[in-house]
């Protein structure tokens, strides 16, 4: 998988996550696709911020069938790493379980994950 980023998640073995402009695809070894992360540009810096946000608009990793079986296993901190090693500053609406007009729609283990995630300063929640 060409240019993809290889983890090793806890107990599920390797996974490959490839950027595809506008999200992040995270597959198996077989190349099934078990999960991405949805975001978009959103310019004109936020007073907080240096730079233009990249807004999380979607997440998913449900794995083969909807199994779930790939939850928990650092893959989505993985990917909030890999955008902050782009530079981009990485936010979430804390509107869970509602489609926001900008598209963004946290749902699941989405808030709890992303409570976790601006603790440990990879991500920042935006209006």
């Amino acid at each position: 998988m060409e240019d993809a980023v290889e983890f090793e998640t806890k107990s599920m073995g390797k996974v490959y996550i490839q950027d595809e402009i506008g999200e992040l695809v995270i597959r198996t070894p077989d190349g099934q696709i078990i999960g991405n992360v949805s975001y978009r540009q959103i310019e004109g810096p936020d007073e907080r911020f240096s730079d233009d946000e990249h807004l999380i608009t979607n997440i998913y990793i449900d794995g083969p069938n909807k199994s779930k079986a790939y939850l928990r296993q650092g893959i989505g901190r993985k990917c909030m790493q890999i955008l902050n090693e782009y530079g981009y500053t990485v936010t979430a609406r804390q509107h869970f379980g509602n489609v926001l007009d900008d598209g963004s729609h946290l749902t699941e283990n989405a808030p709890g994950f992303f409570n976790k995630m601006v603790e440990e300063g990879l991500v920042f929640w935006t209006d």
